[in-house]
């Protein structure tokens, strides 16, 4: 209550300065925001309190002037953490299997060179928390794509036998990084193939919807439904 009522009466530019200075406030809202999109109905309820107490001209508001802000959401957050990994370790000399192998280090043994999410603040808890949710959205792209004419076309059956690991593992709700090394990486090199492929990622949750495999990318991507404000 203390929250909406600070936002109902604060303009947007004193919101954001808050959340960049008061760590407290900035999870806070974090977390009210997350619930929002794993619970629609919760925020579909809220939304119709605000119409019935006649505060419909604040959240209009925030609506319009939001969309004058560049915002990341948290998925493509820590996806880029993964590509930023990957892609430091190439323009650092490393051939690609090697770059691949020490971007899964960083799941292994913490080897993180660039520290994107410490600069954030992040603690070591929330990361263990985020690098759970990091092998879900690989895991996720990479079984979402499998299932609509994969983006890499390739003959090759390790190629093929690494989608099927993907697909199998989050139908059956098993996703852990593979021991064997060409799987693994050629489900996370898949991976970041795709994270330039703006518009097959769209094409590719269109047909998760027809397909109704939601609930299946729901295991791994609960708030899957960010991905979809950036399409």
């Amino acid at each position: 209550m203390i929250l909406y009522i600070y936002l109902k009466k604060t303009n947007l530019d004193d919101i954001i300065y808050l959340f960049k200075e008061n760590y407290d406030f900035g999870v806070d809202l974090i977390k009210t925001y997350y619930l929002s999109l794993v619970n629609s109905k919760r925020c579909d309820d809220n939304r119709k309190i605000i119409y019935e107490n006649h505060d419909e001209d604040t959240l209009v508001s925030f609506e319009k002037n939001s969309i004058q802000y560049q915002v990341v959401f948290l998925n493509d957050l820590l996806r880029n953490v993964i590509c930023n990994l990957y892609n430091h370790f190439i323009s650092n000399g490393c051939d690609d299997i090697t770059a691949l192998n020490l971007t899964w280090s960083y799941f292994t043994d913490n080897f993180d060179p660039l520290g994107e999410l410490d600069q954030m603040g992040v603690d070591q808890d929330s990361k263990s928390i985020y690098k759970i949710y990091m092998l879900g959205l690989i895991f996720g792209d990479v079984y979402e794509d499998a299932c609509n004419k994969s983006i890499i076309d390739s003959e090759n059956e390790m190629d093929r036998f690494a989608d099927v690991v993907a697909v199998v593992g989050l139908t059956l709700g098993r996703i852990g990084i593979p021991q064997e090394e060409n799987v693994r990486n050629r489900i996370l090199k898949h991976f970041i193939f795709l994270q330039d492929e703006k518009d097959k990622k769209k094409e590719n949750r269109k047909k998760t919807y027809e397909d109704g495999r939601i609930e299946v990318l729901k295991k791994v991507n609960p708030t899957y439904k960010l991905d979809e404000l950036t399409f």
